[in-house]
This record gives structure tokens, sequence and C-alpha cells, in this order.
């Protein structure tokens, strides 16, 4: 295994450390930036496919790895937390 899914693995949010593990923010500059690329090169469309493989520590394709996202119940999931997020400020 490579040095940052070592990393990842050891601090999985289950222990007894409660600080968030920093070796996995080099892949999350990554992974934000082929999304960027993805909104503003027309031709780069495929990276916003792109998103964080936890185990092995790097950015990967998820259609090609045959991890797919509802997005329909994403897209529902936030909007009914930004309503509640809303009534909520309003009632208190």
């Amino acid at each position: 295994m490579s040095g940052p899914a070592v990393a990842i693995e050891a601090n999985d949010g289950l222990g007894d450390d409660p600080r968030p593990c920093f070796s996995c923010l080099p892949q999350v500059a990554a992974l934000r930036s082929y999304h960027y690329k993805a909104q503003t090169q027309p031709d780069q469309q495929v990276c916003a496919q792109f998103g964080l493989d936890l185990v092995e520590g790097r950015v990967r394709n998820n259609v090609e790895e045959g991890v797919l996202e509802p997005a329909m119940s994403k897209i529902k999931m936030i909007q009914v937390g930004r309503v509640g997020r809303l009534v909520g400020a309003v009632w208190t």
C-alpha cells in the first residue's frame, strides 16, 4: 500500500483520535482541479466523473470503476437540507 492509503486507514474516524486526516488533502486538491477543468473546458467533460478512492489514496474515474452516484436523490437531499435551514432560520 502507498503512504496516503495507510494514513487514511489509520485514522478512519472510529478510533480515539478525533483529529481529521490531513494526508488526503493533496488528493482532494487534485480532485477539485479535475472538476474545475470539467466545468471550464468543454473537451474535458470526462473529468466530471472523477472521484476519490480512499482505500488506494488516489483520484480515479468512478464510472470506469463502476461507482455511480444517484444524482437525483443527492440533489433532492441538498434541496431538503437547504429548505430545512431556511425554515429553521425563520422559526428561531
